[in-house]
């Protein structure tokens, strides 16, 4: 905390004592290696004035009250210790090369980070290459992020209104270390911005054991016997302090927001998950000790796998609830052709447009991990939260840190006049409008594609479209389409059912930390009018998926068409050469006959000219009689066979031999046998003769008839008959006319 003196200002007082040490009676700080600077206490300071140094404050199992700046990290295992008083040799200015004022950041319990000072006193404890090489590593890593023009920064935001925050990164200013009191280096930048009005409420942290001590004994035997009892249990350089058995600790009553832009671009290619982690895991946790309660060590690595891999997570059920996780989106975004050296460097995939079109089509993702404080949370099953518990409605629950790992663009990330209970919707949002302006510019290259596919008013370019070219230009474009848009489909549906899994998930824990915030600034701003700009962007997701979606069975029936127009001309095609391939092999057939014959005559020449014709007129003959009687032999030997087949497939299934029974079963299963019932061409042919010969024999018939007839009358017999009919003929005319 900070004393107000009218004179000097405001000034610290107060010394973390886990990381003083007693040497020959004074008390010095443990990166005063040299015992050069005697921690000393003020002449006006009394014991009184801090309630944990007063002599009604009982230090076993009681809490103390630390300021923002030393803040100690949390520990979940009260097995492991979670302060490491270890000093730090290495020269600051190699910590403010690499580092900047990050490693100033004060742990807030929730979201631990590679670079905190306790960090680098556990790696500094463990061997000083250990913390050297890191420096150099994280120093390559941010240098690489500074030339990609991308950030990290770590802003803390405390509960006040008046919009005051804190910022880190490897830019930050720290200023003249080596003038400020070894007790103060390490946070000097966070006392700067205490004192620059970034005001927070001290973090109340129960000690498993504090020395009992009172106000005359305080300058010189504080901590000291506690700090005998650490050797005495664990080695010199490994000295911790442990928190309670119930882990009693108040919440860091700030927010957090940390950024990481542009980690893919820093991530190469061809590195594997494990690889990525070594990047990563120079500025965050990732699991090689056990800094997190063991259901939440892997929630960091997988949201940082599923950032650079953009892996799915297929389930029945709402993800959110069976498990804490990252909210993660992902679209695909257009990029000039100018741009190749920077998506070739990207770990994430990238292509060039169909015909190129002189742009690359790359996928993004943005991915935000939101822990809110809550000692009640069961991070196991995260719907499980009892709000109406006592301990849940106290001061502190509201607070939460938010990572957000995010591609190289413009955008601030910002949430002006959003409450700070509700950034993360802010933050989503602006992730779905990213990705809704991405979507957008698609839409609009692939409408211009589609531009020349429909001309109804012009029926020659509109014939044009069921012609393809001889390298299939058009059907590989409708099929590169076609498969485009099915992939874009999947994304939006995966970023519309994120959001939807997440408001369901997280609605109640959102409610309950907006009912904790103070309200007199954003009166006006609830939880469902936040809700409702997310839902805007929501709606541009989903008019781009019905539109894609429009477009795709668009695309679909010109293929179609296209397809079925080529089928039409490959069949005319194909059936005009299997009639030319018909008229040459009939050609053939002709000629096969007399080749044969000849080539057999031409062994000896012996054989006579006369039995070489009469050999090539029947084996000619046989020859077409067969080729041109073809299928009716065909099917009159099937109709033969036919009758024999089935009396064998009947006593195949009745033979005692179960192999010959499987084999009937299986002859007598249905089979399809194709037979044409269109007549034989030679009717065709017989047809004209058939004409012919019934009209010949017609007009042999009626000279028949002519000549007997007048074989008849020439006759006597024929003539007497002649003149009795035609006598009775003319009785019987005179009878009628009477």
């Amino acid at each position: 905390m900070y004393r107000f003196s009218g004179r000097s200002g405001h000034s610290p007082n107060y010394v973390a004592p886990w990381e003083l040490e007693r040497t020959e009676g004074r008390w010095y700080h443990i990166d005063d290696i040299t015992n050069e600077s005697p921690v000393e206490f003020p002449v006006d300071f009394t014991i009184d004035e801090l309630p944990q140094f007063g002599e009604e404050f009982k230090y076993k199992n009681e809490c103390i009250e630390v300021p923002y700046a030393l803040t100690p990290p949390q520990a979940f295992d009260s097995r492991n210790p979670a302060i490491f008083p270890h000093a730090i040799k290495t020269p600051l200015r190699e910590l403010q090369k690499a580092l900047g004022n990050l490693f100033s950041v004060p742990p807030d319990g929730r979201l631990p980070l590679a670079f905190e000072t306790n960090e680098l006193r556990f790696r500094a404890g463990t061997h000083d290459e250990d913390l050297i090489l890191y420096l150099r590593e994280v120093y390559n890593i941010l240098e690489k992020l500074k030339q990609k023009d991308t950030c990290f920064f770590v802003r803390d935001l405390n509960i006040m209104l008046d919009g005051a925050y804190c910022e880190y990164s490897a830019v930050g200013e720290v200023g003249e270390l080596e003038q400020t009191p070894h007790y103060w280096r390490m946070v000097k930048p966070a006392l700067e911005h205490e004192r620059n009005g970034f005001y927070v409420r001290p973090s109340q942290i129960a000690l498993e054991s504090m020395p009992a001590c009172d106000a005359e004994t305080h300058k010189r035997e504080v901590w000291e016997k506690e700090r005998d009892r650490w050797k005495e249990r664990s080695q010199p350089n490994k000295l911790a302090l442990k928190f309670g058995p119930k882990n009693l600790m108040s919440p860091r009553r700030w927010y957090r927001f940390i950024c990481l832009k542009g980690l893919s671009s820093i991530v190469p290619p061809s590195t594997t998950v494990k690889d990525a982690s070594k990047i990563w895991g120079c500025l965050f946790y990732n699991g090689d000790r056990e800094r997190l309660p063991k259901n939440r060590r892997a929630l960091i690595p997988d949201t940082f796998e599923r950032h650079l891999s953009n892996r799915k997570i297929w389930t029945s059920v709402n993800p959110f609830v069976s498990s804490w996780r990252a909210f993660h989106l992902s679209w695909y975004q257009l990029f000039p052709n100018e741009d190749k050296s920077k998506l070739e460097s990207s770990y994430w995939k990238w292509g060039h447009l169909h015909g190129n079109a002189g742009k690359s089509l790359q996928q993004r993702t943005v991915t935000v991990l939101y822990l809110p404080y809550c000692n009640y949370l069961n991070y196991d099953n995260p719907h499980d939260v009892s709000f109406t518990h006592p301990k849940w409605q106290r001061e502190g629950t509201e607070f939460w840190t938010i990572l957000l790992l995010a591609p190289p663009s413009n955008r601030d990330w910002k949430w002006d006049g959003i409450p700070l209970s509700l950034a993360i919707l802010e933050i989503i949002r602006q992730g779905l409008e990213e990705a809704a302006n991405s979507w957008d510019e698609i839409f609009l290259d692939f409408s211009a594609r589609m531009e020349g596919h429909y001309p109804i008013l012009d029926p020659a370019r509109h014939d044009d479209l069921l012609r393809d070219d001889d390298n299939f230009s058009r059907s590989r474009e409708y099929f590169w389409l076609m498969n485009s848009l099915d992939t874009f489909k999947v994304e939006i549906q995966d970023s519309l059912d994120e959001w939807k899994y997440f408001w369901e998930a997280r609605e109640t824990l959102l409610r309950a930390c907006r009912s904790r915030e103070p309200r007199d600034y954003y009166k006006p701003i609830t939880v469902d009018q936040v809700r409702e700009r997310v839902d805007d962007q929501k709606q541009r997701l989903q008019d781009r998926h019905d539109q894609f979606k429009e477009m795709r069975d668009q695309i679909h029936s010109l293929r179609e068409s296209l397809f079925n127009a080529s089928s039409v001309i490959e069949s005319r095609t194909s059936t005009r050469l299997g009639q030319n391939v018909q008229l040459l092999t009939y050609v053939s057939i002709f000629y096969l006959p007399l080749g044969f014959c000849v080539a057999l005559w031409s062994i000896n020449e012996t054989y006579s000219k006369s039995m070489l014709g009469l050999l090539a007129v029947l084996v000619s003959g046989g020859t077409y009689f067969v080729v041109a009687n073809l299928k009716t032999l065909t099917y009159s030997a099937a109709d033969l066979y036919k009758p024999f087949r089935e009396k064998t497939i009947s006593s195949m299934r009745g033979h005692k031999d179960w192999n010959w029974q499987d084999r009937g079963q299986k002859f007598n299963k249905f089979q399809f046998r194709r037979r044409e019932t269109v007549p034989s061409e030679w009717y065709i042919l017989w047809f004209p003769v058939f004409e012919i010969l019934r009209k010949l024999w017609l007009s042999i018939l009626k000279i028949l008839r002519m000549v007997w007839f007048v074989l008849l009358k020439v006759s006597p017999r024929g003539l007497y008959k002649a003149i009795r009919n035609r006598q009775r003929d003319k009785v019987v005319t005179a009878q009628e006319t009477a």
